[in-house]
């Protein structure tokens, strides 16, 4: 079990890396302006297509545990002591 799911109202449907990976431990969740889901994992920070249907890896290889809040059009990631904003 474990990773990240959607329920399109009838069934759950599993989102699943294109390279049969792993998100890893899911740690912090938001959604920005424009309503697109943004996650932070183990694996790095990534952002749900909009329409919902695949997983698009945003920054991997941040170390330490990722944060993530939305500012407008603009998300904030910070890592231990690196502090990146994504458009």
């Amino acid at each position: 079990g474990g990773g990240l799911a959607r329920f399109t109202g009838t069934r759950w449907e599993t989102f699943s890396p294109a390279d049969r990976s792993s998100y890893g431990s899911i740690t912090d969740m938001t959604a920005d302006a424009a309503g697109r889901i943004w996650f932070a994992s183990s694996q790095g920070a990534f952002r749900v297509s909009a329409d919902h249907t695949r997983v698009d890896p945003v920054r991997t290889g941040l170390k330490g545990s990722i944060n993530l809040r939305a500012a407008g059009d603009q998300i904030i990631m910070t890592a231990s002591n690196e502090f990146v904003t994504v458009d």
